[in-house]
């Protein structure tokens, strides 16, 4: 019978882990604050990773002398283990009266000294003084055996041990936390805009009194996703935008693109009272790519409105096919001139589900190329803040925007000329945000900024303390062990 003390190595285990795990949250107190958290966090990580991988090897190396390995289990043994019969002995010998064969194997990185109470054997020889015991030599008591090896090689054994036991406190930290709480002042992230890399705009939606009377920098706190952004710069009528209508010229449209041409230029004297740059471009469409025409961006309203006035819609009387062609429409905005400091707007105007890639046309052909899913990847990768002006019943439309019901206007119930007023109002009243982002870019053109937040004020403070907190427990990886801090 093995009486293992397993449990001290376990213990030891148990306690170094802990003390590491202190050690690091007390040095993530001192760096959460630092320029570059996350090289610093990467440190930590390297680091602490490797200290984890020591961690077995130095402990067995203080406390473990060799092992008994016994019908496929390891015991560890200490700086002397006893044979005998006692109950504190490491190996309990069974004296019944039925003869048993038992055979173990002692392996051990240092030589062993053998004293012995009894008569034993070595090789067929009997033993009763001390002797110092060789590699591969077999001790025999009665029906026992214990084989002596200094050969472990036990490394990629251990390496492997380590490797899972790492894989899975990743897998546990893997998912980011949402900071959420009762705000005092609730913020709307209107879109972000990273062209200018790893510079990030952020466009907020704030009430007039916050347009006329904004705080310094330091009132504000980004956290995107698992990491914390240094704001660099708040502005309100300093910022450009770039607006694009892309509107449907089709039959049914007719009275809205009247509405359209009478309220435009109230629209942008309207927006250039809170925007000090604002240029204007329109893009329309019908059922084929070939009938789009494109207006650039331009500042001249008066340019605007002259070229507004040579688009002849066609009329009510005009037969059409129930769906339209915006998709394509939607795609031309990469080929649009807009000012890489500006924000950008767009804004989809239709009374008509779009044509989907597979809609036939004439001799076979397709409408356009695109399918629904494409525009959806194409906005979310892109820096527009896109709104549709449509029909709310059209699912295309709600899928394009990701469901977000700001960012749809139902022409089918509302008036366009109040439409365009709430766009208006909207659009104004918007502040750029300005900071320098430590995510990878694909964080941002692969749609990933979702879970990005901004705090302001006494939120601010806040949101920084439950970060702090939680970002400490992640640098120290196993935060299951602390609940709080």
């Amino acid at each position: 019978k093995i009486h293992g003390r397993t449990f001290i190595v376990d213990y030891a285990y148990i306690i170094t882990f802990l003390f590491l795990k202190l050690v690091f949250n007390i040095l993530s107190i001192f760096t959460a604050n630092m320029n570059d958290p996350a090289s610093m966090n990467l440190f930590f990580l390297v680091t602490f990773s490797f200290m984890v991988f020591l961690m077995r090897p130095v402990i067995l190396g203080i406390l473990v002398k060799g092992y008994i390995d016994f019908d496929g289990l390891e015991y560890p043994v200490f700086n002397k283990f006893k044979v005998g019969r006692s109950k504190d002995s490491d190996i309990i010998i069974d004296e019944g009266s039925r003869e048993k064969t038992s055979i173990f194997t002692v392996t051990t990185k240092n030589k062993w000294i053998l004293i012995p109470s009894v008569e034993l054997n070595i090789e067929n020889t009997a033993v009763t003084d001390r002797r110092e015991l060789e590699d591969a030599q077999t001790i025999k008591y009665k029906n026992n055996y214990f084989t002596i090896s200094h050969n472990r090689g036990n490394f990629m054994k251990r390496f492997f041990l380590v490797f899972t036991f790492m894989t899975v406190i990743f897998m546990i930290n893997a998912g980011n936390k949402d900071i959420s709480f009762p705000r005092k002042e609730e913020i709307t992230i209107e879109n972000i805009d990273y062209l200018n890399y790893p510079v990030i705009n952020i466009y907020l939606s704030v009430n007039e009194n916050d347009v006329n009377s904004l705080n310094g920098n330091d009132n504000y706190l980004v956290i995107d996703s698992d990491r914390t952004g240094s704001v660099k710069n708040i502005t309100a009528n300093e910022s450009p935008v770039d607006i694009i209508f892309i509107f449907d010229i089709t039959g049914s449209m007719f009275d809205t693109y009247l509405l359209f041409k009478d309220n435009f230029r109230k629209f942008v004297n309207d927006i250039k009272s809170r925007r000090n740059s604002v240029r204007i471009g329109v893009i329309t469409f019908a059922d084929y790519a070939n009938e789009m025409k494109i207006f650039g961006l331009t500042p001249d309203l008066d340019k605007m409105t002259g070229q507004l006035n040579k688009i002849i819609p066609e009329t009510k009387e005009f037969n059409s096919d129930f769906k339209e062609n915006p998709y394509d429409a939607i795609f031309k905005l990469g080929e649009m001139d807009f000012d890489r400091e500006s924000q950008k707007v767009v804004i989809l105007v239709t009374d008509a589900p779009p044509h989907v890639k597979g809609d036939r046309a004439d001799h076979g052909r397709d409408f356009t190329s695109k399918s629904t899913e494409d525009v959806r990847q194409f906005l979310m990768s892109s820096s527009f803040l896109f709104y549709v002006v449509s029909f709310e019943r059209y699912s295309e439309y709600k899928t394009i925007i990701n469901s977000n019901p700001y960012k749809m206007y139902d022409l089918e119930f509302d008036n366009f000329s109040v439409i365009l007023s709430k766009l208006e109002n909207v659009i104004k009243n918007q502040i750029r945000l300005t900071y320098i982002t430590a995510q990878p870019k694909t964080f941002f053109n692969k749609g990933m900024a979702s879970g990005l937040q901004v705090f302001k004020g006494k939120d601010a403070v806040k949101a920084k303390k439950i970060f702090n907190a939680v970002n400490i427990k992640k640098t120290a990886f196993f935060e299951s062990i602390f609940d709080s801090f």
